[in-house]
């Protein structure tokens, strides 16, 4: 009775351990998970707009950038409506955050790339969109 009690204690123990590192490598793809959240990385017009930049089109890329921007914005202005009415202005400005900083860093030396401030509320974006 003794060593059968001693073998499952054992294989318990060798199970969680496995656990424990399934679980940190789970806790260490976080960043990578969050990222897939927009999508950035899987925007063909941000592919785009970066090749024209190495073909040093900057007009063209600029205008990929810009429409990368616009497809963001109206991605999250449809999530928003799907949020709940009650955390529409926090959910819009932690997502909007990270779209601009996203899009800061790639149009730093563009001349008026855009006017981020248009966009800054769900309802600034509503008033465009539907024209209120």
């Amino acid at each position: 009775m003794n060593s059968l009690v001693s073998i499952t204690i054992l294989v318990f123990a060798f199970l969680q351990i496995i656990l424990f590192f399934k679980l940190w490598g789970m806790a260490n793809n976080v960043k990578k998970i969050s990222l897939k959240q927009l999508s950035f990385l899987d925007n063909k017009r941000i592919e785009e707009a970066q090749i024209c930049l190495l073909k040093n089109e900057s007009e063209k890329a600029l205008d990929l950038y810009r429409q990368a921007f616009f497809m963001f914005v109206s991605d999250l202005y449809n999530k928003t409506l799907t949020d709940g009415s009650e955390r529409k202005k926090e959910y819009w400005t932690e997502h909007y955050a990270k779209i601009v900083r996203f899009f800061t860093r790639r149009l730093q030396n563009f001349d008026n790339p855009i006017d981020f401030s248009v966009y800054d509320t769900f309802d600034k974006v509503e008033r465009l969109i539907i024209r209120k």
